[in-house]
């Protein structure tokens, strides 16, 4: 019985050292698989990874370019008020001031017009569309002093088309008090004139303002040039200074 006994032990020992051996194989197996899934995972998720950035660049490849094309169309529709240069448009045009009953007419179409009448200082400079937008007037006006007082006029042209001329025309009364002492300045032909204006669509305001001098032959000319957006009181771009 010993013996046998003993057999049975040995045989059960290699038994369970099989399967120890087999559970070892199957743990290995199962740990090489668990390996190879985790590589698989973190390849996939690099591919997903780079896919996702090569989306992203694509995205913002394609907004940067709407961007371009939206600015580029938006240039193309801009409009641009600047003053008009001598001896570019000659030919005759009258200008009507209706509050005075007044008219006078210009040989050449850059020409300011600056009268001392009893009743009525009167003021016409014209302004011409350098832009490649139609400029719709949204408001303008002569400002005096430091911009705290001024007056109101109209334009010959509230709708102007590329390379067209607007006129700006003033009559501004000598009975109002308040600018009483800014008419000499005016007289002697220095004053600021200011006119607003849209695109088209109305997406981008802006402020044309003209600084007036008189020239050596003491003809009213302008002197220099500003660009302003709307609520800004710094201009953001201007002329230099023209020698008259």
């Amino acid at each position: 019985m010993g013996e046998i006994w003993d057999s049975l032990v040995a045989i059960g020992t290699v038994i369970i050292a099989l399967g120890t051996i087999g559970l070892a194989l199957a743990t290995y197996s199962l740990a090489r698989q668990t390996r190879n899934m985790v590589e698989a995972t973190r390849a996939t998720v690099e591919v997903s990874t780079q896919m996702a950035e090569s989306a992203r660049r694509q995205v913002d490849a394609a907004q940067e370019q709407a961007l371009l094309t939206r600015s580029a169309l938006e240039a193309s529709i801009q409009p641009l008020l600047v003053d008009v240069p001598p001896n570019m448009f000659v030919t005759r045009e009258r200008i009507r001031f209706d509050e005075a009953k007044a008219e006078f007419d210009v040989e050449d179409r850059s020409e300011l017009v600056l009268r001392d009448e009893p009743s009525f200082v009167l003021c016409s400079i014209p302004f011409r569309n350098v832009g490649t937008g139609v400029a719709l007037v949204r408001g303008l006006g002569l400002r005096f002093g430091q911009g705290e007082s001024g007056w109101s006029g109209r334009a010959s042209r509230a709708v102007i088309s590329p390379s067209e001329i607007t006129r700006l025309i003033f009559a501004v009364p000598k009975d109002r008090p308040e600018l009483t002492e800014h008419l000499p300045s005016l007289i002697q032909g220095q004053c600021v004139v200011e006119i607003a204006y849209t695109n088209a669509d109305g997406t981008h305001p802006l402020i044309t303002r003209a600084v007036t001098l008189r020239d050596a032959f003491g003809q009213p000319r302008v002197r220099q040039i500003f660009l302003l957006r709307p609520g800004e009181p710094e201009p953001f771009a201007g002329s230099t200074a023209s020698d008259l």
